[in-house]
């Protein structure tokens, strides 16, 4: 057997040492050179989306602790689950009062008028013309959105255990959210007041929003009060 190995290298040698191998050993060359190639490159890309692959999942870790972490309440009950929630709308002396559910991709809201649906579309909710109640408030990705575009003031801490949260927001910047298209002064603000439950998580907010309204109206009448609350009940977990 090893007679027979030698005998075919030697075969081999002899021919590449001929006229003919010698015309050949060119395209023998780059044959070998294209594959050692290939095989360096397939395993320098695998090695590469391993890492990219490790960066990307370390990436995801980092952006989901400085979502959650970027404020300091938690709203991951309202954003997870169905739940119920009540939203008025204080304006002067009168009260309009409506009534939320929150169910997957649809929001309904009721008042004695009827009841009205907002659909997401694309993670957006889509606006329903027959309610004009500022309907980016029934969404809480918006008011995070608008939080973190405010202004912290304070915090009040209670004995048990609730805490209120202060926010200012200019009206342009407030305005953009709301949809709200002519208004007189930008740097008036307006306020936001998160009320959390002992367990840090949202139960109230109440958008304070008479200074971008008078700026927002041509009546000569201005409005004294113009609040919007929010008050979050049962969670479906």
């Amino acid at each position: 057997m090893k007679n027979k190995k030698e005998s075919n290298i030697k075969t081999i040698y002899k021919w590449l040492r001929s006229d003919k191998g010698k015309r050949y050993s060119f395209f023998i060359f780059y044959i070998f050179f294209f594959i050692f190639v290939f095989i360096f490159l397939a395993f320098t890309n695998s090695s590469q989306d391993e890492f990219q692959d490790s960066n990307n999942t370390d990436t995801n870790i980092n952006n989901k602790q400085e979502v959650t972490s970027s404020l300091p309440f938690n709203t991951s009950n309202l954003e997870n689950n169905n739940y119920t929630f009540k939203y008025q709308v204080l304006k002067n002396d009168k009260k309009k009062e409506y009534l939320g559910e929150k169910q997957t991709n649809l929001i309904k809201i009721s008042n004695d008028t009827g009841t009205y649906e907002y659909k997401y579309r694309n993670g957006n909710l889509i606006e329903n013309i027959e309610l004009d109640e500022y309907y980016q408030l029934f969404d809480i990705y918006t008011i995070k959105r608008i939080i973190k575009n405010s202004k912290y003031e304070y915090k009040q801490e209670y004995n048990d255990g609730r805490i209120i949260y202060s926010y200012l927001i200019k009206n342009g910047d407030l305005a953009n959210f709301l949809e709200i298209e002519n208004y007189k002064q930008d740097d008036l603000h307006n306020e936001i007041k998160i009320e959390t439950n002992n367990k840090n998580q949202v139960y109230e907010i109440t958008f304070d929003i008479i200074n971008l309204i008078n700026n927002s109206s041509n009546l000569d009448d201005k409005d004294t009060t113009y609040k919007i609350i929010i008050t979050y009940g049962d969670i479906d977990e």
